[in-house]
C-alpha cells in the first residue's frame, strides 16, 4: 500500500532497529496510543549507523539498543521501516524516550544524515534517513554515542524480541541473529555467541 493513499504530511517511515523490528512488539506500543491502527506498510532496510547496547531498560532489564550516529557499520545495520501516522510517531517516540521527552518532534524537517537532539529523553536524538514515496524516513536514538568502556548485558527476553524482528524483516536464522547480536558494541564480552544462541531458543519475553 503506497503512502499516497494518505496525505504525505500526515505520515512518517519510522525505522526500527531494536525490539520494534517485530510486528507484534510494535503493535503493543500503538495499541496504547490514540491511533491503534496497524502500520500502513513496512519494508526491510539496511542503514549506516551501528547498533550498540547501553543503559538499563525498566521493561526488560539490562541494556537497550541504540544507534551510534558517529559510527558507521561497514556491513550495514539491519532495520525495518514502518509507515506510521504522525500521531503514532509522536506517541511511540514519547513512550520510548520517557518523561524527559520533548513532544511534537518533526521528522519531515530533517536532512539526510542530520542528527538533531530535541530533548533530554532516552531516545531524543532524531536521525534523518531521507524520503520514500515523498514521506520522511527517520529514526531516533540517544544523544550520547557509544562508551566503549561500558559493557551492558541486555536481557535474554529483549534479545529474543530483536531476533524475532530480524527473522521477520530480513529472514535471519537464530544462529545468524545470535552472531549479529553478540558482535554489537556494549554487548561483546557480556554474552558469547553460544549464550545468545541458547537464549534465542527460550520462551518469549514480556509484553
Amino acid at each position: 500500500q503506497r503512502a499516497t493513499t494518505r496525505g504525505v504530511a500526515d505520515l512518517v517511515w519510522y525505522v526500527a532497529y531494536g525490539s520494534n523490528l517485530g510486528r507484534a512488539r510494535l503493535q503493543r506500543y500503538l495499541d496504547r496510543g490514540p491511533d491503534p491502527t496497524p502500520p500502513r506498510a513496512d519494508r526491510p532496510m539496511t542503514i549506516g549507523p551501528a547498533v550498540f547496547f547501553a543503559g538499563e531498560s525498566q521493561v526488560w532489564g539490562g541494556g537497550r539498543a541504540y544507534l551510534d550516529h558517529t559510527m558507521v557499520e561497514p556491513a550495514g545495520t539491519p532495520a525495518r521501516a514502518w509507515l506510521l501516522t504522525r500521531v503514532q510517531w509522536d506517541h511511540l517516540h514519547a513512550q520510548e524516550s520517557g518523561s524527559d521527552h520533548t513532544a511534537g518532534t518533526e521528522p519531515g524537517s530533517l536532512a539526510v544524515g542530520e542528527v538533531r537532539v530535541v530533548g533530554e529523553g532516552r531516545y531524543d536524538a532524531l536521525i534523518g534517513l531521507g524520503r520514500h514515496d515523498g514521506v520522511p524516513v527517520a529514526t531516533f536514538t540517544r544523544p550520547e554515542p557509544l562508551d566503549l568502556t561500558t559493557c551492558t548485558r541486555p536481557a535474554a527476553a529483549y534479545l529474543r524480541a530483536i531476533a524475532t524482528g530480524l527473522a521477520e524483516a530480513h529472514g535471519l536464522t537464530p544462529d545468524e541473529a545470535a552472531a549479529y547480536l553478540a558482535s554489537r558494541p556494549g554487548m561483546a564480552g557480556c554474552w558469547t555467541v553460544a549464550e545468545v544462541r541458547a537464549a534465542l531458543r527460550a520462551e518469549a519475553g514480556p509484553g
